[in-house]
């Protein structure tokens, strides 16, 4: 994937593009915004916790190790993070 695809105006477009796909598939209709104004993700966000973590993950910025390779994503100990949150073993049932 060119770089390209990673600059402000195209990842705000994808975002603004995803924002107004979910809330109609949650029948939710929105008025016009302004650029920029993200009022319909200002409320997904707010009133439904849209795009809040709720699964503790790996950071996505930090998930390579010695060797350069990846890391799983949700493959990490069960006592990481300070949150209170705890990764289940895949034994475990919800």
């Amino acid at each position: 994937m060119p770089l390209s695809e990673f600059a402000d105006d195209v990842v705000d477009m994808h975002v603004f593009t995803q924002t107004i796909a979910v809330g109609r598939r949650w029948n939710l209709r929105g008025r016009s915004e302004a650029p920029g104004e993200n009022a319909m993700r200002d409320l997904l966000t707010r009133r439904y916790r849209y795009a809040a973590d709720d699964i503790p993950h790996r950071d996505l910025l930090n998930c390579l190790d010695e060797d350069g390779k990846l890391l799983a994503l949700l493959d990490m100990p069960a006592n990481h993070g300070d949150d209170g949150h705890r990764v289940r073993d895949a034994s475990e049932s919800a």
